[in-house]
């Protein structure tokens, strides 16, 4: 099983070993959802399989971030916003480098939550952070 490193690991390794118990995955096949006949075949089904996962903890950790920028914005805190936004914008940057997101995905979300951080500090004549 593939360990996933960093910050944003979001306990994968814990959350593939409760799939397995609970019979949802299995370690050494696709649970009669592949049709591979030979070990690399097999190999790279089970790969693929993780993969789908770890890409999902990804893109959620990601929306969970947008979530908690739109959150501040509503409590309107000053620095919580500005944390909320910085830590959006790294997770959204670090979900397309990885190619679970399409650039121009990237380049949307980032533009939609620049205009309501924009928005924020204009409502309440703050200034703008640099």
């Amino acid at each position: 099983m593939a360990a996933v490193q960093g910050k944003n690991a979001c306990n994968f390794d814990a959350v593939m070993l409760g799939l397995m118990v609970l019979g949802q995955v299995q370690p050494w096949d696709e649970g009669g959802e592949t049709v591979a006949k030979n070990r690399s075949a097999m190999k790279k089904a089970r790969i693929a399989r993780i993969r789908t996962l770890r890409n999902a903890s990804r893109k959620s950790a990601m929306k969970t971030a947008i979530k908690r920028f739109e959150e501040a914005l509503a409590a309107g805190d000053e620095t919580r916003v500005e944390a909320a936004f910085k830590n959006a914008i790294r997770l959204i940057d670090k979900t397309a480098s990885k190619g679970i997101i399409h650039p121009n995905l990237r380049d949307r979300k980032k533009a939609q939550l620049a205009r309501k951080l924009k928005a924020f500090f204009r409502q309440g004549e703050r200034e703008i952070p640099a």
